[in-house]
């Protein structure tokens, strides 16, 4: 799925394991980010659902 891939780009571009997370649920997402991160870190939200654009009025 799509994390397979960004898994890939992610080891190919030097960043060891320990520093990747992937998590099966926005909530589970979130819980990490909150135990984690630190100012000055970078996070990846991506999903595998389409993405839908509306026009802002």
């Amino acid at each position: 799925r799509t994390s397979a891939a960004l898994l890939e780009g992610l080891r190919a571009g030097g960043l060891p394991d320990s520093r990747i997370h992937v998590a099966a649920s926005l909530a589970e997402a979130t819980a990490l980010i909150g135990r984690l991160a630190r100012a000055g870190d970078t996070v990846l939200f991506a999903n595998d659902l389409p993405d839908t654009y509306l026009p802002v009025p």
